[in-house]
């Protein structure tokens, strides 16, 4: 399934639900995911601009489209798994430097600060830097001390990647809800309401669920005439 069929398929399942703090937040990821469909179709079909001003509006929109888009991924499993065990983006190492460079180019170029301590400047290589490639350095500063860092950004490979894992996460999502849908399968919010009571979260909205489910059956039951207890 491909990366829209599986977000369109996400959405037709989780409509009708109810309109709670988990709705909008469900309607907000997906929205963000279509957004990154045309603003990643906008860069590729402008892959051979090359006017400065067109390059530098295409690159910051792609990094901070792709950033949004790994956030909307995490909160779309969380909100339809509870949990994020299936968003494995820091394994890919294109990825996992996404976040960096986003912050780097389009965050906080001009002072970034890091968890080690120090500060960072950043300068793009405009000669170099193309719709292709983005080429620049950081200057940190950690005690009177000065180091930089050169990066080259393949976009094109940046886009295939996330596209990539987007289409895992987002098909073991859609597994996830035809599992619930299907089977009706309850053992399977049990286990995610106790993944998240082993991290310290009561999961309001799963108890909800299986409460709703546990009331269901009931009431299906008690609908039902035991045999042996019909009239000849």
């Amino acid at each position: 399934m491909s990366y829209l069929s599986s977000v369109l398929a996400i959405e037709e399942s989780t409509i009708n639900r109810k309109k709670d703090q988990n709705y909008y937040k469900i309607a907000s990821c997906i929205q963000v995911l279509k957004h990154s469909i045309s603003i990643n179709e906008a860069f590729m079909n402008n892959i051979e601009l090359t006017d400065k001003k067109d390059v530098l509006i295409h690159l910051f929109g792609l990094l901070q489209n792709l950033f949004v888009s790994i956030d909307a991924l995490y909160d779309i499993s969380k909100a339809t798994m509870s949990h994020r065990y299936s968003v494995n983006l820091n394994l890919n190492k294109t990825l996992h430097e996404l976040k960096y460079i986003r912050n780097d180019i389009v965050g906080h170029p001009t002072h970034r600060t890091y968890n080690t301590g120090g500060f960072g400047f950043s300068l793009m290589n405009m000669e170099e830097t193309t719709m292709k490639f983005l080429k620049y350095e950081t200057h940190i500063y950690k005690r009177e001390k000065h180091d930089y860092v050169s990066r080259v950004v393949n976009t094109e490979e940046l886009i295939s990647e996330f596209l990539n894992e987007a289409e895992d996460i987002l098909h073991e999502i859609n597994v996830s809800i035809s599992d619930r849908v299907e089977k009706g399968n309850i053992s399977i919010l049990i286990y995610d309401f106790i993944a998240d009571l082993n991290i310290g979260k009561f999961n309001y909205q799963l108890l909800s669920e299986i409460s709703e489910i546990q009331k269901n059956k009931c009431k299906s039951l008690s609908n039902v005439t035991s045999p042996h207890f019909m009239a000849d």
